[in-house]
């Protein structure tokens, strides 16, 4: 199966081509004026997970929908895995792996570490958040953690590199009772803020990065 073969190379092409940070976050921010804003005294580290498997031909990753907790600034709303760094986490990364395994009940032992993106400070939660590209070997066994998560949504990578996946909606947000943003429709799931900024700098680099020849196909 090619699938190790092309993640060797998804690897190497964090060293070989330069990530696109704002660049690719402006264009899915609620907010664009904030995103060079500084981070306060009161921000938090945190590490999420793009947390790639194989499913039948095609990588797949796994979305999550938070739980509805009364003061989440976040509540119900799609994220990728993860979350707020603790001390004894000895690196943002193993942050990302910890908090992703109390979430979605994946085994660490299992997790492989191919890359990581920019960082983006989150000014409505506080949280200044590094986002990491790992492969799962095997196949998961989700096991949702009841006072986190209400859904797991399995993405397929195909599905993200598709042409047309945009949409902008008018919605209410907690710093506005109506805002136009654009988001990611994936898998019939509209994906906007801090993950659609996050997975449209994934997407440009796997886009840069295939136009070299190296496709996710596992064939």
């Amino acid at each position: 199966m090619a699938g190790p073969k092309w993640i060797e190379q998804l690897s190497k092409s964090f060293f070989e081509y330069p990530l696109t940070g704002i660049e690719s976050h402006v264009q899915m921010a609620p907010l664009p004026h904030r995103l060079k804003e500084d981070p306060g005294p009161t921000a938090r580290t945190a590490g999420v997970l793009i947390l790639l498997y194989e499913n039948d031909e095609d990588f797949v990753f796994p979305l999550i929908r938070r739980s509805a907790h009364p003061g989440d600034p976040h509540k119900s709303q799609i994220s990728l895995p993860g979350g707020r760094q603790e001390e004894t986490d000895s690196n943002l990364a193993l942050t990302a792996i910890r908090e992703s395994s109390e979430e979605i009940g994946v085994n660490t032992e299992n997790i492989l570490i191919v890359g990581s993106l920019s960082t983006l400070f989150i000014p409505v939660s506080q949280n200044i958040v590094h986002p990491y590209v790992a492969y799962y070997t095997g196949t998961p066994n989700f096991q949702l953690g009841e006072n986190e998560v209400e859904e797991l949504i399995p993405i397929r990578l195909h599905d993200l590199l598709a042409d047309q996946n945009i949409e902008k909606r008018t919605i209410k947000t907690s710093y506005s009772d109506s805002i136009e943003v654009p988001g990611f429709v994936l898998d019939g799931h509209w994906v906007w803020g801090a993950t659609a900024m996050i997975l449209m700098e994934f997407k440009s680099h796997l886009l840069k990065m295939m136009g070299k020849g190296e496709s996710p196909n596992i064939n």
